[in-house]
C-alpha cells in the first residue's frame, strides 16, 4: 500500500511532504524544548521564593526571639514591682499600728 502511494507520487509532493515533516518534527521539538524549560524556570523561581520565605522566618524568628526577651524583662519588673506594693502595704500597715497605739 505504502509502496503503491509512493509510486503515486512525483517529486515535488514528496518535497513538500517531506518539509511538512521537517516541520511538524521542529514544531514538536520546540514545543516539548519550551515545557521542559517552562518546568525548569518554574522549579528555580519556587526555590527562590522558598529560600526568600525562609530568609522571612529567620527575621521573623529573631524578631520573637527579641519581644520573648523584653516579655522576661518585663515580667521580672512587674515581680519587682508586686513586691514593692507587698512591702509599702506592709510599712503603711506598720505605721497605721504605731499611729493608733
Amino acid at each position: 500500500m505504502i509502496e503503491a502511494i509512493a509510486q503515486k507520487l512525483d517529486p515535488t509532493q514528496v518535497g513538500v511532504l517531506i518539509a511538512a515533516f521537517i516541520y511538524v518534527t521542529k514544531t514538536v521539538w520546540e514545543f516539548v524544548s519550551h515545557s521542559l524549560l517552562k518546568t525548569q524556570t518554574s522549579t528555580e523561581e519556587n526555590t527562590m521564593a522558598v529560600r526568600e520565605l525562609l530568609i522571612k522566618i529567620d527575621n521573623l524568628n529573631i524578631r520573637l526571639a527579641s519581644i520573648d526577651d523584653s516579655i522576661k524583662d518585663f515580667t521580672e519588673v512587674e515581680r519587682a514591682v508586686w513586691k514593692m506594693q507587698k512591702d509599702i502595704d506592709f510599712a503603711f500597715e506598720k505605721i497605721r499600728d504605731i499611729r493608733s497605739d
